[in-house]
């Protein structure tokens, strides 16, 4: 079968289940690569001497997968999803080879864009497989299964990243991704057939600009970029904050972060069940974004020597916070359209919702480092500030040793101070929305509609749009 003919799309079996498991495998891959520095980007940046600039690390990944996604979208509608998705994998392979065998900061940074290149592809492409083989009815029970590697890797990522750097060495985080890249890899080229779908061979992909002609789903757009900017801008920077800032050892970090992990679990599910019962996803959504911003305060108000208790607190009122709010966002972006739109609502909600993600990260991170540098100028020498680490914590006198733990709380606990009024400003976007309660039924309308308020059907959007 060659790239460029169709394919039908058949009830899900067991090919095809083997090759969403494959496909599962492969964005773990992807996603660990994400995790796995959130508690070893001291150490990288300290062993290679650019403590200053480890923000780096983490925005070159988030930068180079985000700006890639529509790219894989509109090119595997027309090439096929197969080629993309080696070229996705093949990418990512390349990325972490490179980082593991870096001589340098620069190429560590370079390494990261690369891997960044192939895992924004992966998210994008495992979902349109699972719509081009599921069949409607089971597609939901999938997704689900495929979410759960983003509680995986959430979880492992961070308590394997500390204990790899601080026990193998920190080019081991790079090596970890290759097996699961590899079998995934493996899979997609046995099992997923070349072409495109046949209902998708001749169709022109919609125009994702009218979708902001719909208020509610311009909103949630809005809102969840605010949210993303605010809570997961700061995650990035946590384990850090506990380890530099707190005197926590890598492991004992990621261990802590755990907290976070608990707050979002319990927030998705008691929010599941209340969505499900009532309907409404306004109440969930507005005091989601405001616990995030409970939390951020709360972490901002830790100090080196207020031990770990308020930190854990902020921790699991964060992570209730987006818990709460961050799947039930996606929920209404699809249901303010008709459902011949909600494919299309789906991908540019989350991009919005990744472009959040990496302007908060990005931002974080330069106002972070650079309150960082001002604090410890004068205080170090310069050496001692370029391989700062927490392998090099110890050999500091205790006079050294509390200044930068103050520097580092100094540093970034303003910074989360900062960013909590823009959750709170979610919450009032959120609180805009002019449907807050998801009909029991398809209907084909958006939900604004189908429940009685202003029509907003995207047909009407279109027209006004041209």
């Amino acid at each position: 079968m060659t790239d460029s003919a169709p394919i039908g799309r058949a009830r899900i079996g067991e090919r095809d289940w083997i090759l969403l498991l494959g496909l599962a495998v492969g964005l773990l891959a992807s996603e660990l690569a994400e995790t796995v520095f959130a508690t070893a980007l001291p150490t990288v940046a300290g062993d290679l001497g650019h403590a200053a600039q480890l923000a780096w690390i983490t925005t070159a990944y988030l930068l180079a997968g985000t700006a890639v996604m529509p790219v894989y979208g509109r090119l595997s509608d027309r090439a096929g999803r197969r080629p993309l998705l080696l070229t996705a994998l093949g990418l990512f392979l390349a990325g972490s080879v490179t980082g593991a065998l870096a001589g340098g900061f620069a190429t560590v940074v370079l390494a990261r864009v690369i891997q960044g290149l192939g895992g924004g592809g992966l998210l994008i492409l495992v979902q349109s497989v699972v719509a081009d083989t599921v069949e409607p009815r089971r597609r939901v029970t999938v997704m689900s299964g495929i979410g759960a590697v983003f509680a995986v890797a959430a979880v492992a990522g961070p308590v394997a990243g500390g204990w790899l750097s601080e026990h193998v060495g920190w080019r081991s985080l790079f090596w970890v991704g290759i097996p699961f890249a590899l079998l995934a890899a493996l899979v997609v080229w046995l099992r997923l057939p070349a072409g495109v779908p046949t209902d998708r061979a001749a169709a022109e992909p919609p125009a994702p600009l009218r979708l902001f002609r719909t208020r509610d789903f311009t909103t949630t757009v809005l809102a969840t970029g605010l949210l993303a900017v605010a809570a997961f801008g700061s995650i990035a920077y946590l384990p850090t904050y506990l380890q530099m800032g707190l005197g926590l050892r890598p492991t004992t970090a990621g261990l802590v972060m755990l907290a976070l992990v608990g707050g979002l679990a319990i927030g998705t599910v008691l929010t599941a069940r209340l969505v499900k019962r009532t309907g409404r996803t306004k109440p969930p959504l507005v005091v989601g974004s405001c616990s995030a911003a409970a939390g951020l305060l709360l972490l901002a108000a830790t100090s080196t020597g207020a031990g770990l208790g308020l930190a854990v607190a902020g921790l699991i009122v964060l992570g209730l916070g987006v818990g709460s709010a961050w799947e039930v966002a996606v929920v209404v972006a699809q249901t303010s359209v008709g459902d011949d739109a909600v494919g299309t609502a789906t991908s540019v909600h989350s991009l919005g919702r990744e472009i959040g993600v990496v302007v908060g990260t990005a931002v974080v991170g330069v106002w972070f480092t650079a309150r960082l540098q001002s604090l410890l100028a004068g205080q170090l020498d310069d050496q001692t500030v370029r391989s700062l680490g927490p392998a090099t914590l110890d050999a500091l006198p205790d006079g050294a040793l509390l200044v930068v733990h103050q520097a580092y709380v100094g540093a970034l606990a303003p910074v989360l101070a900062a960013v909590a009024p823009l959750a709170l400003a979610a919450a009032v976007v959120f609180a805009a929305l002019r449907s807050g309660k998801l009909a029991r039924v398809r209907t084909g309308a958006p939900a604004s509609e189908a429940d009685g308020g202003e029509p907003g059907r995207i047909e009407r959007a279109d027209r006004m749009i041209r």
